[in-house]
C-alpha cells in the first residue's frame, strides 16, 4: 500500500484509540458518533469519550455542536455519562435530553439564579428526584451576587444526601447575617453524612445597621472549629464609613481562579490559582499594596480596581516619574487592566515604567480624559513601554481616537 493512500481507518485499533484520546472528547463525539461505522462505534464506547462531558460554552462547544448533542448524541449515550459540566443557558435542554442513570457528578458554572432553582426545585424534578439523590459530586459556581440564599440555595443542598464531594463558589447579597461555619454545618453539611471533601469560597455582602450582629475575623474563624474538612480562612472588610461589610470565608488551599472585591486588608497568603481579581476600597491604595498583590497572586491575568481616593496628598503626584523609594512591581502574566473607576494616581501607578512593569498587557479599560492627562496628551515617554502591546483600548465614552493615540499605542 502506498503510504500516501493510508487513511485514518487503516490504522490499528490501538493506534487509532491513542490518537482519538489526544483530541477533545466533545469534538470526537460530534464528528464520529453515529456515522454508521461499527468499528468507530465500538471505540467510542471507551470511558474516556463519554465519562465526562463539558458542555459549557467556555469549552469547545458551539451552538451547532450543542444541537447535535441534544437531538442525537445524548439520547443515545446518556447511560455512559458519569459527569456533566453545564451552564444555565443550556442546562435544562441538556438534562432533558436523557435519563442519565449513571450520572454521579454535576458541575454548574456561571449559573443564573432563577433558572437553576426553577429547574432543581420545580416541576422538572418530579420525574428525576432519584438523579439528585444519586449525585456523589456537585459543584456550583456563580460570579454574580445571589439573593434569597436561604430560601433557594439551602433547600437544594439538603436534597443531596449522598454527596461525597461538594464544591461551592458564590457571593451572597443581603442575608442579614454572615455565612459562617455554624451555618454551613447545621444547615448544609449535617445533611450530607457521606461527604468527605468540601471546597468552598463564599462571600456575604451586607449593609450594616445597628441591629446587625458585628463579628470579627476571630469570631468567624472559631465557628469553623468543628468542621472536619480541612483548614479555612476568613476576611471581614468594612467600607463606606463602616456602613457596608463583606465577609469572605474559604477553604485552604484556595483552589478557585477568581476572587472578587478584596481590600487593602486581605491576608498575605499565596493565591496561586487566581487569574481574575478585583479590588475596591475607600482609603488610598499605596505602592506596597500593589506589591503585595503581585506577590500573593503570581498568576494574575485580569485585574480591575475601584478607588476614587488619591494615593497622595499631593494633587499632582501622578506627574512625577521618580520612584527612588520603591522597587518596580512586575505582573508577568497580566493581560487585562481595568482602572475605569479609579483616581488618576492609580493609572500612573500601573502605566509608569518607573513603578510597574506589564510585559503582557494587551487590554486597558480607562477613562479617556484621565488617560490623556496622565500621558500628557500621549507624549509621555515613561508610559510608552507598558502601552506598547495594548491592542484593545476600552474607554467610558465612545471616542474617535486621534492619530496621536494610535502612535502612542502602536498595537491598536
Amino acid at each position: 500500500m502506498n503510504q500516501s493512500d493510508i487513511g485514518l481507518l487503516d490504522l490499528s485499533n490501538e493506534i487509532l484509540l491513542i490518537i482519538l484520546k489526544k483530541l477533545d472528547n466533545i469534538d470526537v463525539l460530534y464528528s464520529l458518533f453515529g456515522i454508521n461505522n461499527q468499528r468507530l462505534e465500538i471505540l467510542l464506547q471507551d470511558d474516556v469519550f463519554a465519562n465526562t462531558l463539558n458542555l459549557a460554552t467556555t469549552s469547545s462547544i458551539t451552538d451547532l455542536k450543542l444541537e447535535r448533542f441534544c437531538t442525537y448524541i445524548l439520547p443515545r449515550s446518556n447511560h455512559c455519562i458519569k459527569k456533566l459540566i453545564l451552564e444555565t443557558t443550556s442546562m435544562e435542554r441538556i438534562l432533558l435530553a436523557g435519563n442519565y442513570p449513571n450520572l454521579t457528578a454535576l458541575e454548574l458554572i456561571n449559573f443564573e439564579q432563577k433558572k437553576v432553582f426553577h429547574y432543581f426545585t420545580g416541576k422538572h424534578l418530579t420525574c428525576s428526584k432519584g438523579e439528585l439523590h444519586n449525585l456523589k459530586c456537585f459543584s456550583l459556581t456563580s460570579y454574580d451576587l445571589i439573593m434569597n440564599y436561604d430560601d433557594l440555595v439551602v433547600p437544594l443542598f439538603r436534597r443531596m444526601t449522598h454527596l461525597e464531594k461538594l464544591t461551592l463558589y458564590f457571593r451572597i447579597l443581603h442575608r442579614n447575617a454572615f455565612v459562617d461555619g455554624t451555618h454551613l454545618q447545621n444547615e448544609i453539611l449535617a445533611h450530607m453524612p457521606q461527604l468527605h471533601t468540601f471546597t468552598f469560597y463564599i462571600s456575604t455582602q451586607e449593609v450594616i445597621f445597628s441591629s446587625f450582629p458585628r463579628k470579627s475575623n476571630s469570631d468567624i474563624e472559631r465557628t469553623f472549629t468543628n468542621i472536619r474538612y480541612g483548614q479555612t480562612a476568613c476576611i471581614i472588610d468594612s467600607f463606606n464609613g463602616d456602613h457596608k461589610a463583606i465577609c469572605h470565608v474559604y477553604s485552604l488551599p484556595f483552589t478557585f481562579t477568581r476572587l472578587e472585591t478584596i481590600t487593602t486588608h486581605f491576608p498575605f497568603i499565596i493565591f496561586d490559582t487566581v487569574t481574575i481579581l478585583s479590588a475596591y476600597d475607600m482609603i488610598p491604595m499605596q505602592h506596597e499594596f500593589f506589591m503585595r498583590i503581585s506577590q500573593a497572586f503570581p498568576m494574575l491575568k485580569y485585574f480591575s480596581m475601584k478607588n476614587e481616593r488619591s494615593q497622595s496628598l499631593k494633587c499632582d503626584e501622578w506627574k512625577s516619574d521618580k520612584n527612588s523609594s520603591y522597587s518596580i512591581i512586575e505582573y508577568p502574566h497580566l493581560m487585562s487592566l481595568d482602572v475605569m473607576y479609579a483616581d488618576i494616581d492609580y493609572i500612573a501607578q500601573f502605566l509608569l515604567e518607573t513603578k510597574t512593569h506589564l510585559p503582557r498587557l494587551t487590554q486597558l479599560k480607562v477613562d479617556y480624559y484621565q488617560l490623556k492627562t496622565v500621558t500628557m496628551n500621549f507624549t509621555r515617554d515613561t508610559i510608552r513601554r507598558n502601552c506598547s502591546k495594548i491592542n484593545r483600548l476600552i474607554v467610558k465614552v465612545p471616542t474617535v481616537f486621534s492619530k496621536d493615540v494610535y502612535q502612542y499605542f502602536p498595537s491598536l
